[in-house]
Formats: structure tokens, C-alpha cells, sequence
């Protein structure tokens, strides 16, 4: 086989197996991104467990904060982290009593700070997931 035609053989099955190696990739990243996806949908999932009405509350927070950065021109990737935030703004509820958030009367200040706190236990919850640290 001359030369040339070798050289272009060789390329031409570097070639193919590059274009394989992305398309395996692509494929990863897609089951990646299902499975963050999966994860978080767990998270919000176990929220409604303890307090019913957070799923639905979490996901018309997520409608209305994308619909706001679509109206403001926000990057695709931006708008990504800016939804999983808002799906995960209420998770620290889980470290609310039941007692606080399905009780029907005024809340005191002392159940008041309890309900405030959430955002901190929130923070507790997704600050050692390392695929969301840029949403907190």
C-alpha cells in the first residue's frame, strides 16, 4: 500500500474514532444530566413527603423563574442553574417541623425564626452536592 494512501487510511480511522469517542460522550453527558435531573426531582420529591403542597410550589417557582430570564435575554446554560435553584428554594423545609408549616394559625416569632432558618438548612442540604455548588 503506497504511503499517501496509509497516511489517509490512518486518518480516516483516527477520524472515526474520534466522532465515536463524542458521540460516547455526548451520550454520557445526556445520562449525566438525566441523572442530576433524577436526583433532584428526589430531593423535591422527599420535600413533599413532609410538607405536600412544596412540590407543586417548587415547580411553578421554576415556570416563573425561567419565564422571567427568558424575558431578560439570559443565557440557555444560565437559565439552567437559575431552575434548578428555584426547584431546590424550599428544601430546607424538611427541617421544619410539620407542626410549623401545617399549622393554621399566625406563626410566633418563635416558630417564625424556626421557618426562616430554612433557607440556611437548604444550604446545608446542596452545598456538598458538587454539581450544584453554583446554585448556591
Amino acid at each position: 500500500m503506497p504511503e499517501d494512501e496509509l497516511a489517509r487510511a490512518y486518518c480516516a480511522n483516527i477520524e472515526s474514532l474520534i466522532a465515536k469517542r463524542t458521540d460516547d460522550l455526548r451520550e454520557a453527558m445526556v445520562d449525566l444530566e438525566t441523572s442530576h435531573n433524577v436526583a433532584l426531582d428526589a430531593l423535591v420529591s422527599m420535600l413533599g413527603l413532609h410538607y405536600p403542597q412544596s412540590e407543586a410550589h417548587s415547580k411553578r417557582m421554576v415556570a416563573y423563574t425561567v419565564a422571567i430570564a427568558n424575558a431578560l435575554g439570559v443565557t440557555p446554560e444560565h437559565i439552567r442553574v437559575f431552575a434548578q435553584a428555584a426547584y431546590l428554594h424550599d428544601i430546607g423545609n424538611v427541617a421544619v417541623p410539620t407542626s410549623i408549616l401545617h399549622k393554621p394559625d399566625v406563626l410566633i416569632a418563635e416558630e417564625l425564626d424556626v421557618v426562616h432558618r430554612h433557607c440556611w438548612y437548604g444550604y446545608q442540604v446542596i452545598q456538598i452536592i458538587p454539581w450544584l455548588s453554583v446554585a448556591n
